[in-house]
């Protein structure tokens, strides 16, 4: 997982999975404004909301390298075990 992805995911989940500091930055990129550590954990759930249309962006592109992953695999043994 990247830094930036463990950032968003803790911002839309709540569970902490990067330093505090980057988590306090992005609050503060969402918000637009200087937040004090306190205002970071009071806004949870409005960091949440406005966390998760970049979520859902990390959750796309998980699905397509997963599609891509298993088309490639597919045509891979399929080529190997192809009687010609």
């Amino acid at each position: 997982m990247r830094k930036k992805e463990a950032i968003v995911l803790s911002a839309y989940t709540g569970v902490l999975l990067c330093d505090f500091e980057d988590y306090h930055k992005y609050a503060e990129n969402l918000f637009g404004c200087t937040l004090c550590e306190g205002e970071v954990l009071m806004l949870k759930e409005d960091i949440k909301d406005r966390s998760m249309k970049d979520a859902m962006k990390i959750v796309d592109s998980v699905k397509k390298k997963k599609k891509a992953k298993k088309y490639i695999k597919n045509t891979i043994f399929f080529k190997k075990n192809k009687k010609i």
